[in-house]
């Protein structure tokens, strides 16, 4: 049974109870609990919670040359969709303490590897959203943040781009000021000032893009009379 203890609006402490790590469908049980760890108020982004069905991800450690499979994994990826997750630790047995860095989808100094692997039927994507960080608070982007102007791109517009060019950037523009994203550096600059920003891309919790198919039927029109 999970139960979850807020003591801050940036600190909060999971315990998950017993879980196993399952390798290559061999078991062997690890003692877990979980702190998540936050670096900004989620401001006005609405809480992402996990729900049963529909899984199409698996959080994994690789120790040395063998993949496992992280169970209870639910309470990892429903942090790491929230913009304000910079990572989560992971307290087991045999590991100690291993901090989980969402942002560098490494584990913090540890030759422990981190994937999150996505299985997904052919043509489907996951929806991603995209995050800045303001006054300590982060807003999605085409949302209403700390400015009056609206700004001229949107989370699905931020998307398009980095999907086309991952190591490119998103011109854009809010009011009179111009912006630019920097896909590499993950920080948002104001061309004017300077001033930047950091940048987060985070998938909405169980959102998947389905591929739309179209069916197109096709009319034999009757050839014209050649005598007329």
């Amino acid at each position: 049974r999970t139960r979850l203890s807020c003591f801050s609006s940036d600190e909060a402490t999971v315990d998950a109870g017993r879980a196993e790590l399952k390798m290559f469908g061999a078991a062997f049980n690890e003692s877990l609990q979980f702190e998540d760890s936050y670096d900004g108020d989620d401001g006005d982004v609405q809480n992402q919670t996990s729900s049963a069905g529909g899984k199409h991800y698996q959080w994994m450690l690789q120790d040395t040359w063998q993949w496992l499979n992280i169970s209870h994994d639910d309470v990892i990826e429903t942090h790491y969709c929230q913009p304000g997750a910079k990572g989560i630790s992971l307290f087991t047995s045999d590991y100690g303490r291993v901090f989980l860095d969402f942002d560098t989808m490494k584990v913090q100094d540890t030759q422990l590897g981190l994937s999150r692997h996505v299985s997904l039927s052919g043509g489907d994507t996951e929806e991603y959203l995209w995050y800045y960080l303001d006054n300590r608070r982060w807003y999605e982007y085409g949302a209403q943040g700390t400015s009056s102007s609206k700004s001229s791109v949107t989370s699905p517009d931020v998307e398009q781009q980095y999907t086309l060019n991952p190591n490119g950037s998103c011109p854009f523009i809010v009011g009179n000021a111009s912006y630019c994203i920097d896909f590499t550096a993950m920080m948002q600059k104001n061309l004017a000032t300077g001033i930047q920003r950091r940048v987060r891309r985070r998938p909405k919790f169980n959102s998947v893009i389905k591929r739309r198919c179209f069916k197109v039927s096709l009319k034999r029109r009757p050839r014209p009379n050649q005598n007329n």
